[in-house]
Order: C-alpha cells, then sequence, then structure tokens
C-alpha cells in the first residue's frame, strides 16, 4: 500500500520534480550538519529540522500561484514564527495556551446548546497561559534585542539563544531560497550558491574540516543534471517533440560517472582542492581581525584552537579537590583550620566560602588553569584594591591545624597578608580587577584582609554585559567536543529569563534537584564528565555540582569560573570561631557581574543555598498587603494580561492579511467572468450558512432577494443594524455586477472585476458577523 502510495505521488508530482526535491534535501541538510559541527553549542538536529522545514514550505509555496515577493514574506513569516518557538522552547507554553483557549471554547459551545449562552466562564487558566507566554515572548525579544544593540555597538557578546535563532535564521533563509530557485526559476546552481557561500565562509574562518563540503558537492551535480533535463522534456512535449523513453538511464550513468570523477579530483589535485577552496574563501574574507572577531564571538562561531600543552594539564589533571587538605570526596571529622573574623554586634554568624584556587579552563574531564605568572609580596603590601562599587573587607585570622599545604585561605578576593606571600595571576592585578588562579603563604597562623561584593538581587539583575576583556575571552570558552545536548540544556533552562542572574539562578535551582551522593563510579572513557553527571549518572558530590553549573553558565553566555576551597564549617560560639574539617573540603561556581566582580553560586544540593539580601518590595509590607492585592490585583492582571497578549495575537493577524492579499491577488488574475461567478459561489455558501431557502431554480435576482430578507431579519438592533445593515446594498451590487458579466451582451470588463474585487473586500466581513449571529439566534 505504501509503496502504491508512493507511485501515485511520484506519478502525480512527476518524476524529475521528486528527485529534485529529493537532491536538494540531501544537499540542505549536507549543510545543516556542516555548520553543526563548527558552530558553539548547536546541535545537528534543531538545524536539520530548520533545513528541513524551510525546504518544505518554501517548496509549496513556490508550487503555488503566488508571485514571488508574497512566496518571500510568507516563508520568511513562518520562519520566524518556527524557528522563534522551537529555539525558544515557547511550543510547549503555546500548546498550553492553545489547550486553555479550546477548553473555554467548549465549555461555551456546551453552553450554547444547553440553552445557558449567559453562563459564567473560567478565563483564568487561558489567562494565565496567555501571560506566561506573553512574558516568554518578552523575555526572548529582550534578550535578542540587547544581543543586537551589543553587535551593533562594537560589543562582543555571546548570547547563545540569540546567536542560535540567528543561525536557524540564516539556514532557513538559504534553504527556502534554493527551493524557489530550483521549483519555480529551475536555477538549481542559483538556488544552492547561497547555502555553499555559507558554508565555506563559516569553515574558512572556524578552520573547520572541508570535507562536510563534499556531500554538497555530491548532490549539487546531480541537481542540476536532473532540473536541467527535466526541463529540455517539459520543452519538448510542449513542442510536440518525440524523444527516446531511456535518455534519463543515460543520463543518470553519465552524471554519475561525472560526479564520481570530479570528487576524485577535488580530493586529490592541488588545483581543485576542497580545501584550497576554503583557504582561497578563507583570504578573500580577511578584514578587519576584531570585527571579524567580535562578530564571530556574538554568533558562537570559534576557531579551532590548539589544545593546551601536557605541562598545563599537569597542573590539575581531573576534577580539582585533590589539591586540599584532605583529598577527595571522602569525609573526615578532622580539623584543618580554625578562623575567627571580625566581630559582629548582634546575630548569628554568616557563613562564608573560603576559597584557595580558582580554575579557568575546563577539558571535558576536568580543570586546570592557563598560564600564570607568580608575584612577591611582602607583610601587609597589597595584592589589589577593592572596586568602586559596593562591597565589604572581611578581616580574619587563621590558623592551619594540620601539616601546612602552603595554600592561603580566605573569603572572596584577597587584599593583603601579614606575612610574606606569593599570588600566581592570570591576569595582573588593577582597581577591583586581577586575575589569581591561588596565593601561597608560609606561614601556619595569619590575618589575611579579602573584600566581598555586598550587592542585593536587584543590583545583580540591573547589571550588564559589559565584561572586561579578559573575562569574556577566558571564562566563557568551552572545549569543541562538548556535547551538544548540553547546550541545548543550557538553552532550555535559561531562554526566558530576563537577565543574566535570573539565567544563572535558573541554572543553579536545576541542579539542585540531582542527588548528592558520595558512591559513584568513574566516568567512561572519552565521556564529558559534565555530560555523564548531568544526563546518566544525575548524582554526585560538589565537583560534579560545580563543574556543571560552570560549563551550564558559560554555554548560555555567563562568565563563569569554579573555584576550589572549604565551606563555612560550624561556628564555635566559644572560641569565636570557624572550625573548618576536611568534610568541608568544596568546590563551588562563580559568575561575573560587571561591574561588582564574582558572585558566588552554590548549586550543590547539600549545601545550604546562599541567601542574598533584597530590597522588600512593598505589598511584602503586613500593614498594605492586603490593600495592595484587593485594589491592585485587577488591575495588574489586566494589564500583564494586555501587554502579554501581542505575540499571540499578531501571528493570526499577520496571517490573515497575507490570506487577504493572496486572495486578492487570485482574483486579479482570474478572467473578469470567471471572478465574477468566484464571487457569486461565495455569497451563495454564506446563504447556506444562513439558513436561506435557496433553490436550484432560483435566479441570481431571486436569490439575492432571500438573502437581503435573512440579513434584514438579523439586523435587529442598534449594533446589528450598524454592523449588518450594509451588506444588503453590497450584497444587491455584487450580484447585479455578476448579472451583467454573466447574461449582459456586452463583454466581461476588467473595471466591472475591479469594483466586484473591492465591493466583496466590505462585504464579506459583515457576512461572516450576520453567520454569527444567526448561529447563536438559533441557539438561544
Amino acid at each position: 500500500m505504501i509503496g502504491a502510495l508512493l507511485f501515485r505521488i511520484v506519478r502525480r508530482a512527476g518524476a524529475g520534480a521528486v528527485l529534485s526535491l529529493l537532491l536538494l534535501l540531501i544537499a540542505s541538510n549536507s549543510v545543516a550538519a556542516g555548520m553543526a559541527g563548527i558552530l558553539r553549542g548547536l546541535d545537528a538536529l534543531p538545524l536539520l529540522t530548520t533545513a528541513t522545514s524551510a525546504l518544505l514550505i518554501a517548496w509549496l509555496l513556490a508550487r503555488s500561484p503566488l508571485p514571488v515577493w508574497l512566496v518571500g514574506v510568507l516563508a520568511l513569516l513562518l520562519g520566524v514564527m518556527i524557528v522563534f518557538l522551537h529555539i525558544g522552547h515557547l511550543s510547549g507554553i503555546l500548546m498550553e495556551s492553545i489547550g486553555a483557549l479550546a477548553g473555554v471554547g467548549a465549555e461555551t459551545w456546551r453552553g450554547l446548546l444547553a440553552g445557558h449562552p449567559d453562563g459564567v466562564l473560567n478565563w483564568q487558566l487561558p489567562a494565565q497561559s496567555l501571560v506566561e507566554l506573553g512574558a516568554a515572548a518578552q523575555t526572548l525579544l529582550a534578550r535578542i534585542w540587547k544581543w543586537l544593540l551589543a553587535l551593533a555597538s562594537s560589543e562582543s557578546r555571546y548570547d547563545p539563544i540569540a546567536a542560535a535563532l540567528a543561525w536557524n535564521l540564516i539556514l532557513w533563509a538559504v534553504v527556502a531560497w534554493a527551493a524557489v530557485a530550483v521549483r519555480r526559476y529551475r536555477r538549481p546552481l542559483l538556488g544552492v550558491a547561497p547555502a555553499g557561500a555559507l558554508l565555506v565562509s563559516a569553515l574558512s574562518y572556524s578552520r573547520g574540516n572541508p570535507a562536510s563540503l563534499l556531500a554538497l558537492l555530491i548532490t549539487t551535480l546531480p541537481l542540476v543534471a536532473v532540473v536541467s533535463h527535466s526541463t529540455r522534456q517539459h520543452r519538448w512535449r510542449a513542442d510536440s517533440i518525440d524523444y527516446p523513453s531511456d535518455t534519463g538511464l543515460d543520463l543518470a550513468v553519465a552524471v554519475i560517472g561525472l560526479t564520481l570523477t570530479l570528487v576524485t579530483a577535488s580530493m586529490l589535485s592541488p588545483n581543485l582542492s576542497i580545501r584550497q577552496a576554503v583557504n582561497s574563501a578563507r583570504q578573500l574574507l580577511q578584514g578587519p581581525a576584531d570585527q571579524a572577531e567580535r562578530v564571530a564571538g556574538s554568533l558562537g562561531l570559534q576557531r579551532q584552537s590548539v589544545s593546551a600543552t601536557a605541562l598545563d594539564r599537569a597542573r590539575a589533571p581531573g576534577l580539582p579537590r585533590r589539591h586540599l587538605i584532605g583529598s577527595g570526596p571522602e569525609l573526615s571529622e578532622q580539623v584543618v583550620l580554625l578562623i575567627r573574623t571580625d566581630p559582629m554586634s548582634t546575630g548569628p554568624r554568616p557563613p562564608y566560602h573560603w576559597r584557595a584556587l580558582t580554575y579557568d579552563q575546563y577539558t571535558g574531564s576536568g580543570w586546570f588553569t592557563g598560564r600564570t605568572e607568580t608575584f612577591s609580596y611582602s607583610a601587609t603590601e597589597p595584592a589589589g584594591q577593592p572596586p568602586e562599587t559596593a562591597h565589604r573587607i572581611i578581616h580574619q585570622e587563621v590558623r592551619v591545624e594540620e601539616e601546612p599545604d602552603e595554600l592561603l585561605y580566605a573569603t572572596g578576593s584577597l587584599l593583603a597578608a601579614d606575612h610574606r606571600y606569593w599570588v600566581s595571576w592570570r591576569v595582573p592585578p588593577a582597581a577591583g580587577a586581577g586575575d589569581a588562579f591561588g596565593a601561597t603563604i608560609s606561614a601556619r597562623n595569619y590575618q589575611v584582609d579579602s573584600w566581598i561584593p555586598n550587592v542585593t538581587e536587584s543590583q545583580l539583575r540591573a547589571t550588564g554585559s559589559d565584561y572586561p576583556s579578559w573575562v569574556g575571552s577566558r571564562y566563557l570558552a568551552l572545549p569543541r567536543n562538548v556535547p551538544a545536548r548540553v547546550y541545548a540544556l543550557a538553552r532550555k533552562l535559561t531562554a526566558t529569563a530576563a537577565t543574566a542572574f535570573d539565567q544563572a539562578q535558573a541554572i543553579e535551582n536545576h541542579l539542585r534537584t540531582y542527588t548528592y551522593s558520595l558512591d559513584l563510579p568513574d566516568p567512561p572513557i572519552g565521556q564529558d564528565t559534565v555530560d555523564f553527571f548531568l544526563f546518566d549518572l544525575q548524582r554526585g558530590y560538589c565537583d560534579y555540582y560545580s563543574t556543571a553549573m560552570v560549563v551550564l553558565a558559560r554555554a548560555a553566555g555567563l562568565p563563569a569560573r569554579l573555584v576550589v576551597g572549604y565551606a563555612s564549617g560550624a561556628y564555635d560560639t566559644v572560641t569565636d570561631r570557624y572550625v573548618v574539617t576536611e568534610a568541608d573540603a568544596h568546590s563551588w561556581a562563580e559568575i561575573y557581574f560587571p561591574p561588582y566582580g564574582w558572585v558566588e553560586f552554590e548549586p550543590t544540593a547539600a549545601a545550604p543555598a546562599i541567601d542574598r539580601p533584597d530590597d522588600i518590595p512593598l505589598a511584602d509590607t503586613p500593614e498594605l498587603a492586603g490593600e495592595v492585592r484587593e485594589t491592585g490585583a485587577l488591575a495588574g492582571w489586566l494589564t500583564q494580561t494586555a501587554r502579554s497578549w501581542w505575540p499571540v495575537v499578531a501571528l493570526p493577524i499577520a496571517a490573515t492579511i497575507a490570506w487577504l492579499l493572496s486572495d486578492s491577488w487570485r482574483l486579479r488574475r482570474l478572467s473578469p467572468l470567471r471572478a465574477e461567478a468566484t464571487l457569486y459561489r461565495r455569497l451563495l455558501r454564506f446563504g447556506q450558512r444562513m439558513a436561506v431557502p435557496v433553490r436550484a431554480a432560483d435566479t441570481p435576482y431571486e436569490f439575492a432577494a432571500l438573502l437581503i430578507d435573512r440579513l434584514s431579519q438579523l439586523a435587529q438592533g442598534q449594533r446589528r443594524q450598524i454592523a449588518i445593515a450594509p451588506a444588503i446594498d453590497d450584497a444587491t451590487a455584487l450580484t447585479c455586477l455578476y448579472v451583467r458579466q454573466r447574461y449582459g451582451p456586452h463583454a466581461p470588463s476588467v473595471a466591472a472585476q475591479t469594483r466586484a474585487i473591492q465591493t466583496w473586500r466590505r462585504l464579506h466581513w459583515r457576512l461572516w458577523l450576520a453567520c454569527v449571529w444567526h448561529l447563536l439566534s438559533r441557539q438561544g
């Protein structure tokens, strides 16, 4: 049965058209697969879905009689809608909204059938769904707008959602153009050229493997032959020229042989090499280096870099906590540190993280640090300065209880110590800046000053993305072999988070749902550690949690680093000290928020969440909470709903406008008599919907009289009179035009056709209203 169905499809569409579509499908998917191999964080499946959808939709539109400009507009609108819903993860919310609206519609219909059209309907669920959909769409548009502004202002800002949207829309455009060029214009080379140029340009910048061009070349050559042969056959049939029926077989043999010859030659001959073509494109595309790097970085296009040396990896192979006193995830109550901080007047002591080392480069199986330079500082000599933004300086007295490892422990960023100490810098310090790998001190008892940001959640939400160059270049980097599903999870978690802080918090909250466990198997050889933890293991200890958060944050476009040290420990009120044991060995994540610097996040499920101060909203004040809820809830709900409905309303409006334009264009393309007959048949169908007693023997004037009588009955009441009464004159005028064109002594004219189309534009929406009122009057 399937074979017979396929045979009928091929016979109806034509073997040449079906074969051209299949070859173009392979070519477009080869471009999508090639782009997925060189783009940061983009999985092949979304790109393949985009390419296939664009090809099929544009092919069907190109097959229609619509003008090419309208085909382009419709393909672009559909592409934006599909890509926006897919990449923004809004399809689920949209389906929930549609389901909620359908439920209200079904409830309304049941009420009409039961004779209770004025029953109370529950609009709460549809309203909530629409508000959620609108808020998510607004967040996505805001992220895209910020990304575009950063790109226009010569600022390198990588946003994975915006980059994914941009690449999918670009792919949609080039594939849709290929479909239109092949299906309508019979120009396969002209159609495939933009897709090939896109792939060559991306390969030339990223220095990717040019072998991905082979599939495009292998399919393009047969596509040219098939389209050319189909065009010739069509012309021969139109001119009644006989031709041998086996020309297709001869052409297939010749094309296959020629394709294999050219592909083999391109692989072996230096003058025809694909790699040579990519290198030539690279030379042609060379421009201002900083501008190219900025645009490519914003789009997630990254060059293949040379892997770090074995010496660098040897500095910190694997997961990093082995450098601390008491290595590994095992638990021990052996005390390692006693720390006293500045006395507080009242209240409990706040928890701190005691920082030792920070890591910047993830390998897929662990962490290591990049090149550093060590500076020596005398006692009390400052290693850096606190920033000009709000901060708090913490004075600490540290006592190392076990054999000293010479690592210097302090909360936040180091300022100075009371003994000689050394700091290993990745980036030399400046005011409020500097990127330290760690510090060492030979003393067993020392005092140290450090600073931490004193910032609220509201302030963090208000930060931008004006990262220093050393932050963006170092702390957004990930290995090229990080699996695509890790990037996909990062996009899913942060797609509708409005600010960088909300995105970081969404990742943190997600990771805190994983089970904490010390009994773990080793990751399989060759599998990424974060991928293994997130999707296979789904349990772990702090090294896994913190590594996963840093990787997910970077995949979401947030500069992040991994920090190793100790958790706060237990506070001893008798000695006024924090007692830190080997069991408190810990790692956590820090994310950079300009201008405040590095801010701590705690993704480990077994550790207490970080309690950040924030401003108290008005509604949280007990005396005013009730009044605010009573007087402002309805107004706030209406305002939020109105602001959130526009994405849902805009798409149907755009589709309606496109349909009206295409319908008007189609009516004008018809002959005057056929256009009049089409409009009269539509008038007859509306009469049937309104239960007009039409008989087969009725003349057009008799039908018009019955229709006018029915419209007059429905136009009772002031509102209905205003909406329906003008339809009576328009229906009469359209009927008269049809009779004169159909039965008059003069030939049908274009001017009469134009008047009939204009009359129908005014008439048809009033007829729809009349049909609705007719349905309601029947149920009432």
